[in-house]
């Protein structure tokens, strides 16, 4: 009994170190961050132009915020989402490359924000105005895609509002 006692303690001192060695030699996953997190209910409201029906909601891999569903004439939202910059990138060599080879159809650099951070305006919005901005954060990448009440004339005094709010959602990101 005594002459088996000793092989199974070796082999299961050796099974905790094989198990430690190879829990650190596995690559770290980014931990998933909370988009809702990242904006609040007063902020969205004032991106949107509008107040929220509700408090921002997991959608898929985003949260958004958005007026009554039920009045879809005059329906307003916010989307954020976060995604790891290998994933956002793909085989695009940066964000820019990205979001013009994107159904994005024009984009603006947005200095100060982030590295790499534009805004971006689709077909619905025309150029000289947003319903998008999109910055690198680290290894990261931030989108705040929106539909506000008005067009979003960029630049203007609603959309140097929404940037600040940006800038807030960035420093929040790079924190967690």
């Amino acid at each position: 009994m005594r002459r088996a006692a000793i092989p199974l303690a070796c082999l299961l001192v050796l099974a905790t170190v094989l198990t430690a060695a190879s829990a650190r030699a596995a690559p770290r996953r980014p931990k998933r961050v909370n988009e809702c997190t990242l904006l609040t209910t007063g902020q969205a409201g004032t991106i949107m132009g509008a107040e929220p029906y509700a408090r921002g909601a997991p959608d898929g891999e985003a949260c958004s915020w958005q007026t009554d569903p039920t009045d879809r004439a005059n329906l307003r939202y916010v989307v954020v989402t976060v995604e790891g910059l290998a994933k956002y990138l793909g085989k695009h060599p940066d964000v820019r490359t990205f979001l013009d080879e994107s159904t994005t159809v024009g984009i603006d650099p947005l200095p100060g924000v982030g590295s790499e951070a534009y805004s971006t305006y689709s077909a619905l919005s025309g150029p000289g105005s947003s319903d998008g901005i999109t910055v690198r954060v680290g290894k990261q990448v931030l989108s705040v895609g929106f539909q506000a009440t008005d067009r979003v004339e960029n630049p203007s005094p609603e959309f140097d509002q929404i940037v600040a709010i940006v800038q807030k959602m960035a420093a929040k990101l790079r924190r967690s």
